[in-house]
């Protein structure tokens, strides 16, 4: 059954991190104006509340359960689990935790190549900053670091470290995998968020006290009417402009209108899929559906995300991983952030250097090898952490005294596509980012593991002994070796991009090219891959866009 339509100032699809920040700028700047946020999910769920409340994702009604198709380069065939937030806050509401911006050079090889300096790191500083609540390490303030020059103090996110987050998180392991990564040959910088990302610093997380800060923390203004539950099936476009959606809501078909502009904020999936069901996409793809064809553009060609490998390493000593001792103590609350203390970033090594420089195209190579550009992060939990989900998990499992060593490729230079799979929205799209199809991705991330498995081995007094191998594959480092390791615990991280690339499909304002009232603000505009995880990135990309929008109607 269908409905006469609602209209509205704004209509903003997906209250993810961008949808919630959008909604929360333009409804407080500007009271006058009518703002419609529309959410698939539901508004809010106590299994994401605490800082460690993410096991409620994963194959839960809180997610957007997606699968890539078989990824052939990596994973052994398999396909891969590419979930995102399906909650108020998307993304933040059921993720890590873990908050970092990337360095600089990333912003400025995006502002370069879509020629606007809005988009360098000095353009969006401002807006990272205008996001957080910064609460500094101890070691920080000890030193004197607590600037206004890189952070912010009255955001609505708060970001913190271990060490200083509202509750104890004093972990025993914290001197020796600082050993850990100076053995990888990272130095400590003071502040790995200030644009100089090479080494390792304490990690920054948006948490404090204990519970997850996410994008539903942004406050709405009363002109804003919320609907949850309602899934967006397509866009009712007159010609080549945008004049509102069509939502699913409580089973009844329902068409809103956009007086100003319509947003899509449905996240680098969820976006294109709206556009493509649209008729906005390359026509061949159109075509195969029937569906009419209203501008044809890229949308799903640059499809992105960082692929990741977890190894797993079993120490002696007692009482010092998630688990194994009491779960609160005067030293640690083990619920009150993710544990750990430090995170790395580093360049590819020499190897995948050298095939990048053989293979790429030079202008490719030059972005690649460019000075402050990063390639592998690494860090270590102090807990069995597996985001694989794997269809054959690894087999007697200890629970305790079991570390995390996570890598993950952060500057891919392979790319996938997002299409659809019908011209049905209650279908999942195609989703093949690629993963490791490049030979360069995967010699970076293979030489990655080989040497973080000599420097944990190396840790004066932590005994680490790799857990979940066969014994004759446990000092076995060849590609071979290393595809077993992946197959078992690999996947992604759950970043994508890529897929309505700023300068392909939206202009420098987010504005969908060829096409009127409509923008793209979320993480699908990034061109770029950044070595970040998205949230950050995402928070600053809304605040400038809400700028902008706010600019274009004064």
């Amino acid at each position: 059954m269908d409905t006469d339509d609602d209209l509205f100032d704004f209509v903003i699809v997906g209250a993810g991190v961008a949808g919630c920040v959008l909604a929360s700028r333009i409804s407080h700047r500007r009271p006058d104006l009518r703002v419609l946020l529309i959410e698939a999910g539901v508004q809010k769920d106590e299994r994401t509340s605490g800082a460690m409340a993410f096991a409620g994702g994963f194959d839960s009604d809180l997610e957007w359960n997606y699968r890539s198709v078989p990824q052939e380069r990596a994973f052994g065939g398999d396909t891969v689990c590419l979930t995102s937030g399906k909650i108020i806050g998307g993304g933040s509401g059921v993720n890590y935790q873990v908050f970092t911006r990337g360095p600089a050079i990333d912003y400025d090889e995006w502002a370069d190549l879509v020629h606007d300096e809005r988009w360098s790191w000095n353009g969006m500083l401002a807006y990272f900053k205008k996001a957080e609540m910064w609460y500094p390490s101890v070691e920080m303030k000890e030193k004197g670091l607590v600037t206004a020059d890189s952070h912010g103090d009255s955001g609505p996110i708060k970001v913190s470290h271990a060490t200083n987050s509202g509750k104890p998180r004093n972990y025993p392991l914290r001197k020796k995998i600082r050993e850990f990564h100076e053995l990888l040959g990272r130095k400590r910088v003071d502040d790995i968020n200030n644009g100089q990302q090479l080494g390792y610093s304490e990690a920054f997380n948006s948490t404090y006290e204990g519970l997850r800060s996410f994008a539903s923390s942004y406050p709405l203004g009363s002109n804003v009417t919320l609907w949850t539950e309602s899934v967006v099936e397509r866009l009712i476009m007159k010609g080549k402009t945008a004049e509102g959606v069509i939502v699913i809501r409580n089973g009844t078909r329902v068409r809103v209108r956009a007086r100003r502009e319509v947003i899509l904020s449905a996240g680098a999936q969820g976006s294109p899929k709206i556009l493509l069901l649209s008729g906005i996409g390359p026509t061949t793809e159109l075509d195969r559906y029937n569906i009419t064809p209203v501008a044809d553009l890229p949308v799903g060609k640059g499809y992105t995300d960082h692929p990741n490998i977890f190894t797993y390493w079993t120490i002696d000593d007692p009482n010092v991983t998630m688990g194994d001792g009491e779960m609160e103590t005067p030293q640690v609350h083990w619920l009150a952030g993710l544990p750990y203390d430090w995170i790395s970033f580093a360049p590819a090594d020499e190897k995948a250097h050298k095939m990048a420089e053989q293979t790429l195209n030079p202008t490719v190579f030059d972005r690649y090898a460019a000075d402050g550009k990063m390639q592998v992060e690494n860090f270590v939990l102090y807990a069995c952490v597996d985001t694989s989900t794997r269809k054959n998990p690894l087999q007697g499992w200890p629970g305790k005294r079991v570390l995390s060593l996570m890598h993950i490729l952060v500057d891919p230079v392979s790319r996938g596509t997002l299409t659809l799979s019908s011209a049905d929205p209650d279908d999942a799209p195609v989703l093949d980012p690629k993963l490791l199809a490049s030979p360069v991705d995967r010699l970076a991330l293979y030489e990655n593991v080989r040497e973080t498995a000599r420097a944990i081995q190396a840790v004066e007094g932590l005994n680490a002994v790799e857990f979940g191998v066969d014994d004759s594959l446990r000092d076995n480092w060849s590609d071979e070796a290393l595809d077993i390791r992946a197959n078992r615990s690999g996947g992604s991280v759950f970043h994508c991009s890529g897929s309505c690339a700023m300068g392909e499909a939206v202009d420098t304002d987010c504005k969908v090219l060829e096409l009127e009232k409509l923008r793209v603000v979320d993480a699908s505009v990034i061109p770029l891959p950044l070595a970040a995880h998205y949230q950050a990135p995402c928070y600053a990309i809304a605040e400038q866009a809400a700028d902008m929008i706010l600019s274009s109607i004064a």
